[in-house]
């Protein structure tokens, strides 16, 4: 099954897009800024829509400067003198700030700069958007780089097409009637703003804008989703069953760290001379010694509880492992970098009928969903739509746990259904 990303685009071009070859490129001969500029803070991301001249804000109305811009974002802790980089994760959700996606990698000029609070708005024309490719509930990688080629830390962006909008909008509609809609009074920056002396100060232009929709559905990189199952072994089992009697008995039961379960075992060095409490206190203090065991089951307990982690073994997964009659396994769907953030993503096991769920929130780029009952063979459908209620192409594979990526290369999607009314083809007799 290859790998796909459904609808992908490549609109940045020309002279918007950046070659990553460009960083580190220093002209002269003196040494150049090695410092990274600080990462940016984001103020705000919003598109729009401009309202119809003569709209006015319930109340009061604000002065208006008709025919500005249909998406605004605007940076605090912004360097003067550096550029604004990004890429777009709803184009690619694989998209990184490296050389292998230097094609990616696109600059968006400033239309304003405030001195002095070091905060940068960039402001794009309902053309302009449609050349860069750039839609209302868009999401982003976004940094600055200056001019020696040092980049900061990325942030991420959603352009907002609707929650920014708080106020009501009287429009005018043809007919010379008025319709109410949400909206806002928006002020955009143009050139320098507080710089004493500047001889062409910068302003404030302020329009009205309505709320937008988001019509973008997220694209899937079908090759980034992987399906594993691992087993503990018989030993682990009952490792997990002594580790939640100890506890029980001599600590108490909570996600504790090994290193807290050493110090109190040190500090209660007696309980290794109590009949009753030896045992207990062998079986804490060999598995806190042993880093390679403790971590396999940290993860295991985390993944089984939803708490993914391999630092302290989840209370709530130990006992759900301990509560097992026998060594009880794990299959956990797995999506890197396979959508871009802020989509719901369902997991359907056909055989089964279980249905699992997961938001991959703003800030994470990877998730992993856990199914309790996968047997090899068994159909599994996935879903996912973003918060606007975009839903993507359903994509489908069979569990085969012998290949590397716990797919196989059949689609269990390319089913052969009957039509209504038509009449079957005729088919050789069963001998």
């Amino acid at each position: 099954m290859g790998s796909t990303i459904q609808g992908i685009s490549r609109p940045y071009v020309g002279q918007n897009a950046r070659s990553i070859d460009d960083v580190k490129q220093v002209t002269d001969k003196k040494p150049g800024d090695v410092t990274s500029p600080a990462t940016p803070q984001l103020i705000r991301a919003w598109a729009f829509e401009l309202t119809a001249d003569g709209s006015s804000a319930v109340p009061p109305p604000p002065p208006n400067t008709p025919g500005r811009d249909p998406l605004v974002i605007e940076l605090g802790q912004l360097e003067i003198g550096t550029r604004v980089e990004l890429i777009s994760l709803s184009d690619n959700p694989q998209a990184e700030f490296t050389s292998t996606c230097k094609s990616e990698i696109f600059e968006l000029p400033l239309t304003g700069y405030d001195v002095g609070n070091r905060r940068g708005t960039i402001a794009l024309n309902e053309d302009q958007m449609k050349e860069k490719g750039i839609a209302p509930g868009e999401r982003f990688m976004l940094r600055q780089v200056d001019k020696d080629g040092n980049a900061s830390e990325a942030i991420h962006v959603h352009l907002d097409p609707a929650g920014w909008a708080n106020t009501t909008i009287n429009e005018p509609t043809q007919g010379g009637g008025s319709q109410q809609v949400r909206g806002r009074q928006i002020d955009v920056a143009v050139g320098l703003l507080n710089l004493q002396g500047n001889a062409t100060p910068g302003t404030i232009e302020r329009v009205l804008g309505k709320s937008t929709t988001d019509t973008s559905a997220p694209k899937l990189v079908d090759s980034a989703v992987s399906i594993s199952t691992e087993k503990l072994t018989r030993k682990e089992h009952e490792t997990v069953k002594a580790y939640v009697a100890a506890m029980g008995t001599l600590i108490g039961g909570s996600n504790y760290e090994p290193a807290y379960i050493e110090q109190t075992l040190t500090a209660n060095a007696s309980w290794a001379q109590n009949p009753s409490y030896a045992p207990h206190y062998a079986v804490l203090k060999d598995l806190v010694a042993d880093q390679t065991t403790w971590a396999r089951l940290a993860a295991f307990a985390g993944q089984l509880a939803g708490n993914p982690n391999k630092t302290y073994i989840d209370w709530n997964g130990a006992n759900a492992i301990a509560q097992k009659p026998e060594a009880p396994s794990l299959t956990v769907v797995k999506l890197n970098k396979a959508l871009e953030p802020g989509v719901t993503v369902n997991i359907q096991n056909s055989r089964t009928g279980e249905v699992v769920s997961q938001l991959q929130g703003d800030q994470a780029r990877a998730v992993s969903l856990l199914l309790q009952d996968v047997k090899h063979g068994d159909p599994i459908i996935m879903t996912y739509a973003d918060r606007a209620g975009n839903a993507g192409s359903p994509y489908a594979f069979s569990f085969d746990e012998t290949a590397r990526d716990g797919k196989a290369k059949s689609n269990p999607l390319d089913i052969r259904l009957g039509g209504f009314g038509l009449k079957p083809k005729p088919t050789t007799p069963i001998v």
